[in-house]
């Protein structure tokens, strides 16, 4: 088995939010067997598309940092974010870095973002940051290596499989209250107007494991 591998989608103009949550999951995946991506990791003189492709391709979750430039970007909203949550169905985690109004964006309202009730992280003090980003790391730590967490000393290169933590139960539970759709699913339409993919997509709880599914229809020319 693969060892977990998290990709992060950003704006370049928020690489500093980029850099501080690189540094808190370094230092919390320490010791686990587990890679974080971006396209900061591109080989230089290497098809840096191709890279990207590649480093998304591994990816076991991906983290989507969310302002208004990430929002805007073209290549995050029609290449990274459809390839991760559509072809690939693996979970993706908003982090609300800054304000925006992300409520209205059909693909991301329906997801459960981070921190706790989509208060952006910007504007707050830095012991609040660390501390939210320190959470951030925790959660992403739970949800990688369930039976290891609660270990003082986890083994390096303990690859569990992404399993659902009763942390997690809540979470995917409160988004499913919120949704008020079997299994949190919601329709892609909107999200996707114009790209010919229509479908539903959420999260599931089935047999103590952690599902990110999705159900697409493609319109024929």
């Amino acid at each position: 088995m693969t060892k977990p591998t998290i990709f992060i989608s950003y704006s370049h103009e928020d690489e500093e939010w980029l850099t501080e949550l690189r540094e808190m999951l370094d230092v919390a995946f320490e010791d686990y067997d587990t890679s974080v991506l971006t396209d900061k990791d591109i080989v230089p003189g290497e098809n840096w598309e191709d890279q990207l492709n590649e480093a998304m391709a591994k990816a076991t979750l991906a983290i989507l940092l969310v302002s208004v430039k990430s929002l805007r970007s073209e290549f995050i909203r029609k290449k990274e974010i459809p390839y991760l949550m559509v072809e690939r169905q693996i979970p993706v985690i908003p982090i609300i870095i800054r304000p925006c109004p992300w409520q209205h964006q059909s693909w991301l309202n329906q997801l459960q973002v981070l921190p706790k009730d989509g208060k952006p992280l910007a504007g707050r003090g830095k012991y609040e940051i660390e501390d939210e980003m320190t959470k951030i790391a925790s959660l992403l730590v739970k949800m990688l290596y369930p039976d290891t967490f609660q270990k003082s000393s986890p083994l390096r290169g303990d690859r569990s499989r992404i399993s659902s933590t009763p942390q997690i139960q809540n979470m995917i539970r409160n988004q499913e209250d919120m949704m008020d759709r079997p299994h949190g699913i919601r329709p892609l339409n909107a999200g996707y107007r114009g790209s010919g993919v229509t479908g539903d997509t959420g999260y599931s709880v089935k047999g103590g494991s952690f599902a990110f599914k999705t159900r697409l229809n493609v319109a024929k020319d």
